[in-house]
């Protein structure tokens, strides 16, 4: 279902409308013979389709662009149902026809002149930025309802003819998740719209129909698209420490700060619920025009002021409804809505309960309907885990999920892209991957989980001019944090967990090593507590992090330059020389120069009576012994894995 159509003969230059063209076209898809054209509507010269009636449309209504015609959708739930004329008809072979004459350069006169045959008195075009009246709300319910109601007319007619269960929808029209939804529900077939029906789809089926010609593909089956995660088909993204510090400082961001989990997710939840609106960046982005959890800004959605707030932030019209992401179950869908669904690519509205409706108010349509992602509940993605534990502090198993870019731009793409959005946004956290970049160190965050209340190791900085005290015991976090930023001009990541490798680790035990060094180009460290739990690695990387291996007091911090370390230091480390540890460390380090920071930790294995603090679900709660434990339950890290 496409809006001008693919040209069917041999026609090249001006006036393709003029030809036959694929506007609408049908098949059925079988895995022994493949796909048979069943046939096609509005092919003939001059017709026009669905997507057409829609391109035009939206011009008429003031929006000078078929990108807009979401927009159409959406200030449809507004208009009122007139005793207008069909603006489709269905013969008796079940094919459609229309007295929509085809003018693409002439989109407001297609629609005056389809007025005037239909003898509806539909007022006048809207200039853009003009007030949307009533007359142009009733227009838009119009041409939605006559969509909605020609694509089931066919569909039911075609189901019939060929007793099939399942119905596959593409094009750019099936995008239009009102008529997706309207199918859904009045009918049985089960409904599958790809995560990129349109234009952009193209790209991934010429790859795989190229593939399968080449019999490349034809002892295999191409991957399925079943779940929002198998979207994720972006290029991967690196989101480690050396890449958050490096965007940050790159960007002039070096004041934000960033807090570290194994997970981020349970602290997301946390802000979620309380009033935060967070900006969230994975690996690798969603294909498709849906942000679908990779490239998202989630909110609360028990909050209907949000709607008009976010509608600001993203320079949109007032009218546009943002959608839920829900983790749900075939019970728990039916307690939330009206229709069973299975939509994880955000492709179909279909209607809340009305008992519900007052809890979910931000991401309710005016029509009552939602817009909905589900997500399987054993979904192992990320925006799955922040869902879940939104769910579990308070009862609503869905949040507000929506693109993060702003009006008119892309999605972002690269970290880069995120920071600089981040950034002219009035929001104040940003997830990288495993780490939450702060702007403002509020008392809420603290409430929340993300960071302490304070920082109970003492801080040291050795400079050329001697050493400093940088009495951070004495300070709150928020405080302590900006005095070690505002001595160092770095990024200051707040740690919640130590990991070592191995050999490290054995040297720690043996009482070799009593500290041990950190660099994150151009950032520094912070402990969140004085005792931390303890990680063993295999290698230098990020390693395990599922069970803690023993828990690590700290009890100093030594900010210095990395050239100015002697052979003391390194003994300290454990090495058996200063060559050795800066050989070693540089293996670890690659960028590590002598004018680059290095955060030195004071650090040996907690005894049985030391306490860690305990989170749940990512929000600290109190301190507790951790003597008699096993070593599996020894830490909760602040990321919330036990």
């Amino acid at each position: 279902m496409d809006g001008g159509g693919d040209i069917l003969d041999d026609h090249v230059g001006d006036g393709w409308w003029e030809h036959p063209r694929e506007q609408q076209s049908y098949y059925l898809g079988e895995s022994s013979t493949g796909l048979t054209l069943l046939g096609r509507d509005f092919s003939e010269p001059l017709e026009a389709g669905f997507g057409e009636l829609y391109r035009a449309a939206t011009y008429f209504l003031g929006w000078h662009g078929s990108r807009h015609a979401s927009k159409v959708t959406a200030l449809s739930a507004y208009g009122r149902q007139r005793n207008w004329p069909r603006i489709f008809e269905q013969i008796s072979d079940g094919s459609l026809r229309s007295p929509l004459r085809n003018d693409p350069y002439r989109p407001l006169a297609m629609i005056s002149e389809l007025a005037g045959r239909l003898d509806v008195d539909i007022g006048e075009p809207r200039e853009p930025e003009a007030e949307i009246l009533q007359i142009h709300k009733d227009f838009a319910a119009w041409v939605q309802f006559n969509v909605e109601q020609a694509l089931l007319d066919r569909v039911v007619s075609l189901g019939r003819e060929l007793e099939v269960e399942a119905i596959c929808l593409s094009g750019g029209v099936a995008l239009n998740v009102l008529a997706n939804g309207h199918l859904h529900r009045h009918t049985d077939f089960k409904v599958y719209v790809p995560p990129a029906p349109a234009d952009d789809g193209q790209a991934l089926g010429n790859a795989l129909a190229s593939w399968w010609m080449a019999d490349r593909g034809r002892d295999t089956s191409p991957v399925a698209l079943r779940q929002s995660s198998d979207a994720a088909l972006g290029p991967e993204q690196s989101v480690d420490s050396a890449s958050v510090s490096a965007v940050l400082r790159d960007a002039g961001r070096s004041s934000y700060v960033v807090c570290e989990y194994t997970t981020s997710a349970p602290v997301v939840a946390a802000c979620l619920a309380s009033g935060s609106t967070v900006c969230v960046y994975q690996s690798r982005g969603e294909y498709g025009p849906r942000a679908l959890g990779q490239r998202s800004i989630l909110c609360d959605p028990r909050r209907g002021d949000l709607r008009a707030l976010m509608n600001t932030i993203k320079s949109r019209d007032w009218f546009m409804p943002f959608a839920p992401t829900a983790v749900l179950d075939g019970r728990s869908v039916a307690d939330w809505f009206e229709t069973s669904i299975d939509s994880p690519f955000m492709s179909f509205a279909v209607p809340v309960r009305a008992e519900r409706r007052d809890q979910i108010r931000a991401v309710l349509g005016e029509d009552g309907t939602a817009r909905v992602q589900t997500i399987a509940p054993d979904d192992p993605s990320f925006i799955a885990e922040v869902v879940r534990e939104f769910g579990s502090r308070t009862g609503i198993p869905l949040i507000l999920n929506t693109s993060f870019n702003t009006g008119g731009r892309p999605i972002v793409e690269t970290s880069q892209d995120a920071v600089s959005t981040f950034a002219g946004m009035p929001i104040n956290l940003l997830v990288l991957g495993r780490f939450v970049v702060i702007k403002n160190l509020s008392p809420e965050l603290v409430a929340a989980g993300v960071m302490p209340d304070r920082i109970e190791v003492a801080g040291r900085i050795v400079t050329d001019d001697g050493v400093l005290d940088l009495e951070l015991p004495r300070r709150s976090a928020r405080q302590a944090i900006r005095r070690v930023q505002e001595a160092t001009g770095a990024v200051v990541f707040v740690r919640s967990e130590l990991p070592l490798y191995g050999p490290y680790l054995d040297w720690l035990r043996e009482g070799r090593k009593v500290t041990t060094i950190r660099f994150r180009k151009g950032g520094v460290e912070i402990p969140s507590f004085a005792v931390l739990p303890l990680f063993k690695t295999e290698d230098y990387g990020v390693g395990d992090r599922s069970t803690p291996v023993a828990t690590v007091r700290i009890t100093g911090l030594r900010y210095q330059r990395f050239g100015g370390l002697t052979e003391a230091d390194a003994e300290r480390d454990g090495f058996a020389s200063l060559e050795h540890m800066r050989r070693d460390l540089g293996e670890i380090y690659p960028t590590l120069g002598d004018n680059d920071w290095v955060t030195i930790y004071e650090i040996g294995i907690a005894d049985a009576q030391s306490s860690v603090v305990s989170t749940v679900q990512g929000s600290p709660r109190h301190r507790e012994p951790v003597a008699r434990r096993s070593k599996e339950a020894v830490a909760i890290s602040r990321a919330g894995k036990r």
